[in-house]
């Protein structure tokens, strides 16, 4: 179950990748990106526990 947090990250990092998309901003992309690994590792540790 995802927390208000991770659920306002991962719908941020949405909307700045294709903001980001959309403007042509790779720094934006990348900042998404970003968030996206940091939402991965941490579900990925999460669930081996």
């Amino acid at each position: 179950m995802w927390s208000r947090k991770s659920a306002m990250l991962g719908s941020l990092a949405v909307a700045m990748y294709l903001l980001g998309l959309t403007l042509r901003n790779s720094q934006l992309v990348t900042i998404a990106v970003v968030i996206f690994v940091f939402l991965t590792w941490a579900a990925l540790i999460r669930w081996s526990r």
